[in-house]
């Protein structure tokens, strides 16, 4: 989760904190039971309405859940929070607060969705409920989430989360412009400082860093794990930090946690 912030009228700030890379964010804020168990249960007494919205009139599968949350989660950190209810907790202040955001299955229908939140202290927030909504002021749309559609483990799954990270990745490393370094005897090197970056996956027993090594898209970590490293033509540690950033981003929200290593020469 990139960085959130607002103020109250009476100063009183609220912050969000890194969630990403390095943790499963959607699974930290959003857990699998309230979309399983709720927003897409035809039996639930209550959530029989949503249902039918998100998956008869959207066309949301079930199963493709992290497609819809990587939007709530996306439509969070771009919007400004609505009917903000400040609370105080043992541990400080916390607050409810909501979101609109406008989102769209991969049959390309939107819709508009109020989505709640609780925000506890030093804690991410946590989405309490997403209803329809047909408010328009204040809508956010998201881009797009770089998340596969869910299915078994495999060699060609595998390939195509690489590849759409890589993608995600590349367009980060090409829109980052590094901040110029000046050296006594050499002038300006344009591309700042020099550096490399890679991504870790600590648990190298999972399926997808097996398969990384196995095609030679990975090495082994120093201390574990497997790391995926920055290859493109550029000297700069901002560069590659942002490749890194964006792939351990798209690996995140498909739930591979992974974390960033980046280093000068």
């Amino acid at each position: 989760m990139t960085q959130s912030s607002w103020s109250t009228k009476d100063v009183r700030e609220f912050r969000f904190s890194s969630a990403e890379p390095g943790h499963d964010v959607l699974q930290a804020i959003m857990l699998e039971g309230k979309f399983t168990d709720f927003l897409f249960n035809f039996d639930h007494e209550k959530g029989r309405s949503r249902a039918t919205f998100f998956v008869d009139e959207l066309g949301f599968a079930p199963e493709d859940r992290r497609f819809l949350a990587a939007q709530f989660y996306d439509g969070l950190l771009l919007s400004e929070p609505r009917d903000l209810e400040i609370q105080e907790w043992h541990g400080g202040y916390g607050a409810r607060f909501n979101s609109l955001v406008n989102v769209t299955s991969r049959t390309g229908k939107q819709g508009v969705v109020r989505t709640g939140w609780m925000l506890k202290p030093d804690e991410l927030p946590s989405l309490s409920t997403a209803v329809p909504d047909r408010s328009s002021p204040g809508i956010v749309t998201p881009e797009t989430p770089p998340v596969i559609f869910p299915e078994a483990d495999s060699d060609a799954k595998w390939s195509r989360l690489f590849e759409l990270a890589d993608e995600c990745a590349r367009v980060a490393h090409a829109a980052t412009l590094p901040t110029p370094m000046i050296l006594r005897d050499f002038g300006v090197i344009e591309d700042g400082e020099c550096g490399s970056a890679s991504i870790l996956i600590e648990d190298g027993r999972r399926s997808f860093p097996r398969w990384l090594l196995r095609t030679g898209r990975g090495d082994r970590g120093y201390r574990g794990g497997v790391k995926i490293p920055c290859l493109l033509p550029s000297q700069s540690v901002e560069r590659a930090e942002a490749y890194a950033s964006a792939f351990a981003r798209v690996l995140a929200l498909n739930g591979i946690p992974a974390r960033i290593e980046a280093r000068l020469t």
